[in-house]
């Protein structure tokens, strides 16, 4: 028997779990859970940056009041690219996470999950340079593990899945 593939209407064998002519997945076999772990590790991304999010506009609003001034300004500028990095990844990890989990678009949720991971990335750094930090360990712990590795780790499950996403 043979059937027709969504994509590009043309004939393929009933046993084929991808079209022989534009790579589509037909069978259900062709979708893998790797693009679903994508969405969750974009997720875990994403919550991770909104609560480093809500722990910087507190320390945004409240700084002047905690510290003194020569103090308070020297992490001003900090606690501002950390607010912004982190609304950044928020943003692009949900989105990511959309379009991976929805399968809607490969190359929007690829364009999304890189961009947490560039953000991602930039948190990790501004961490590295903050003069607060004073142990690597610190870093790796609270910036590195939940703002950096999980959008990397979902980058590399997304890349070479173009067929499990709707065209």
């Amino acid at each position: 028997m043979v059937v027709r593939c969504p994509k590009c209407n043309r004939q393929v064998p009933d046993n084929s779990t991808y079209c022989l002519h534009c790579a589509h997945g037909i069978s259900p076999s062709a979708r893998t859970s790797r693009v679903y772990v994508v969405s969750l590790l974009m997720i875990m991304a994403s919550v991770g940056s909104f609560i480093l999010f809500c722990l910087s506009a507190r320390a945004v609003l409240y700084i002047y009041t905690w510290y003194p001034l020569l103090v308070a300004q020297s992490w001003f500028i900090y606690d501002e690219i950390l607010l912004v990095f982190s609304f950044c990844e928020v943003v692009s990890g949900g989105l990511a996470a959309f379009f991976s989990y929805t399968r809607r678009s490969y190359w929007w949720a690829t364009a999304f999950a890189v961009l947490c991971t560039v953000f991602g990335g930039g948190i990790w750094l501004i961490t590295l340079i903050a003069p607060g930090y004073r142990f690597l360990w610190q870093s790796i712990l609270y910036f590195f593990l939940p703002h950096l590795l999980p959008p990397l780790v979902g980058v590399i499950l997304l890349l070479g899945r173009k067929n499990e996403f709707k065209h």
